[in-house]
């Protein structure tokens, strides 16, 4: 028997030390004689037994990444489990300064393409074995087409029941149509869970995430603009005149009405995964969110099973994806980017100094009692990895075209398909390569030998230029700077 090469020894109050494997997750205390016979395998047989039995010890033929990479290519070949992102629009109500999204549709879903996915999935669903189906409804913001969501919806779990496939859904949205309606609706539909946005408090959020319609162009940042023009098309993007942008452009709280919706949704049931967009001034001040959501008893599910957690992420310069899979088998949103026209660039954060202030969040988590264990959740191998290199997974465009990745929705140069093809059976299907199929961690000099790789699997395949030259950074998770840290926090969550 030889050690993992997937051990990791932390130190903790004096000379006790904290023994974690990536790979099963286990966490021990242990002294610091006992370290020195684990590293000199100078153990009793009960120990020794022990610690094979938590993974700490592998059998020795062979190198134990080789048994990863096999469940790891299982998982992204499986056709038992599959998984779309459905965006219903591309279209928008907010006038983000960093949005990724090219939007260059600017439709919703039409009925005829609402029907041809809806026969597309009939063929996709039984030409292999199907177990499970997720959907993630997508957008722009989605819930602009409910009409399209509330058809396919229907469908889906319809067919699935029919079918025996465990049927799971969950929205992505910006949260500002959350009315009673809308989260009636929702309710109704099954969709009770949601991702939604804010970017820190109610000043910075209403800067950063303005409704578009209450911007003039000599406010507007660049990708507004764009977003604007798709609005109304005759609108010139030249700002004719050099007037001073107006200090007070606000005439609308978007952060006001996301948290009325929230409370709505949660109050009837839905659980929030509210993702905080942050940026390396807001981070400082997210406690004061916290407090807001902790006093109007978020955080506890209710009576109806709806809750709240709350998780940040960076607003940088070239984007960054963590490894929070919420109810999807992909990412379920992309981190936002923004450029150097950006007003928000000036604040933006690498990934390696957002996981240096994350603490600010974690602690303020420890101090109410919540265990919750955030930014590192899922320490320990599962093979999984995100639907941009799933052989079963699509992101469907408003037109019907498919993609293999959220940042892809509305990029001709990577549509793969379209829901109006006869072939559904990816077997069958001619798909080019891309560049995410070609990604293998286990093919790469960095992720090969990086510590975390059993929990992260390689990171964001579209923010790490997967297959391509590059420097990892933006890709990477976040557990990657914070991992003793992390380690650290998880044994003390579990004691408190």
């Amino acid at each position: 028997m030889k050690l993992s090469k997937y051990n990791k020894f932390v130190k903790h109050n004096n000379n006790d030390y904290l023994l974690f494997n990536s790979i099963s997750g286990s966490l021990i205390k242990v002294s610091n004689q006992i370290k020195k016979d684990i590293e000199t395998k100078n153990l009793s047989e009960d120990n020794f037994k022990k610690l094979k039995e938590l993974g700490f010890f592998k059998k020795e033929e062979g190198d134990e990444r080789a048994t990863l990479r096999k469940k790891y290519e299982a998982k992204t070949l499986n056709h038992l489990n599959k998984y779309m992102f459905i965006t219903v629009t591309d279209r928008c109500n907010l006038g983000c300064h960093y949005c990724f999204e090219e939007k260059n549709q600017w439709i919703n879903m039409s009925d005829e393409t609402v029907d041809a996915l809806i026969e597309f999935s009939k063929k996709f669903l039984s030409a292999t074995k199907t177990d499970s189906f997720g959907i993630g409804w997508y957008g722009g913001e989605p819930t602009i087409n409910m009409k399209a969501i509330k058809k396919l919806s229907s469908f889906y779990k319809d067919f699935c029941e029919k079918n025996d496939i465990h049927f799971s859904q969950m929205i992505i949205s910006n949260g500002t149509t959350f009315n009673e309606s809308v989260c009636e609706t929702l309710i109704n539909l099954g969709i009770k869970k949601a991702q939604i946005t804010v970017d820190g408090i109610k000043e910075d959020h209403d800067k950063s995430r303005p409704y578009l319609k209450d911007l003039t162009l000599d406010q507007m940042s660049p990708a507004q603009r764009s977003q604007a023009q798709k609005l109304n098309p005759s609108l010139s993007l030249n700002v004719i005149n050099n007037e001073k942008p107006k200090e007070n452009l606000i005439t609308k709280s978007c952060f006001d009405e996301i948290i009325k919706g929230i409370e709505k949704y949660v109050q009837k049931g839905g659980e929030v995964s509210l993702r905080m967009n942050v940026n390396s001034k807001t981070i400082e001040k997210t406690t004061q969110l916290l407090d807001d959501l902790h006093k109007r008893k978020l955080f506890y599910r209710n009576e109806n099973g709806g809750f709240l957690y709350a998780y940040a992420q960076p607003i940088y310069d070239i984007g960054s994806c963590g490894n929070n899979n919420y109810e999807s088998s992909g990412c379920g949103s992309c981190p936002s980017k923004t450029t150097t026209e950006d007003p928000v660039t000036v604040n933006s954060m690498k990934v390696s100094e957002f996981a240096e202030k994350v603490h600010i969040i974690k602690d303020w988590y420890k101090s109410k009692g919540i265990k919750w264990f955030d930014h590192s959740n899922e320490m320990h191998f599962t093979g999984d990895t995100c639907t941009a290199n799933k052989k079963y997974e699509y992101v469907v465009n408003p037109d019907g075209t498919l993609t293999k990745c959220t940042h892809d929705v509305g990029k001709p140069e990577k549509v793969i398909g379209s829901v109006f093809d006869d072939n559904v059976n990816p077997d069958d299907m001619n798909i080019p390569n891309t560049s995410y199929d070609r990604f293998n961690p286990f093919d790469d000099k960095e992720c090969f030998g990086c510590e975390v790789l059993p929990i992260c699997m390689g990171g964001c395949k579209s923010n790490n230029n997967a297959g391509e030259a590059k420097e990892y950074e933006a890709g990477c998770s976040t557990i990657k700077y914070s991992y003793e840290e992390d380690i650290i926090r998880l044994y003390e969550s579990s004691k408190s």
